[in-house]
C-alpha cells in the first residue's frame, strides 16, 4: 500500500495541489495559507475537517479523500553536530513500519 500524504505538516505548496478529483489547476495561495493557519491552530485534526472546508466544498472528493491521512511513515533526519570548530551534517531518510524504523538512506554533507 503506498503511502499517505500526511495533512497536518505537508509543505504549503503540497497543500495547494489538495482539490477536488476533476480539478487541475491548484488551490489558491490565500486559501493554502488559512487551511495551513488552521492547521497550525488545531483547528483542523483529521481529513474530514480539510475536505469540509469551504475551499474544497461542492468539488467530488473520492479519490483524493484515500491518498490523505494525519500521520507519516516517512521522515528526513537533519542532523548537523559542531565539535571542535568543525561540523559534520547528516541526513537520513527513515520509514516507520509497524513498531519499527529503518534507516532507508544516510548521506553526508549534502543530500
Amino acid at each position: 500500500m503506498p503511502s499517505r500524504l500526511n495533512i497536518l505538516t505537508c509543505p504549503l505548496p503540497v497543500l495547494r495541489t489538495l482539490n477536488g478529483d476533476s480539478q487541475l489547476s491548484p488551490l489558491p495561495q490565500m486559501e493554502a495559507e488559512r487551511i495551513d493557519a488552521l492547521r497550525r491552530e488545531g483547528a483542523i485534526t483529521g481529513v474530514e475537517d480539510l475536505l469540509n472546508d469551504p475551499a474544497l466544498e461542492g468539488q467530488q472528493l473520492a479519490a483524493l479523500k484515500p491518498l490523505l491521512d494525519v500521520k507519516s511513515d516517512w521522515f528526513l533526519l537533519d542532523a548537523t553536530v559542531e565539535l571542535v570548530d568543525r561540523e559534520r551534517h547528516l541526513f537520513s531518510v527513515l520509514r516507520r513500519r509497524e513498531e519499527q524504523v529503518v534507516a532507508v538512506f544516510r548521506s553526508e554533507g549534502e543530500l
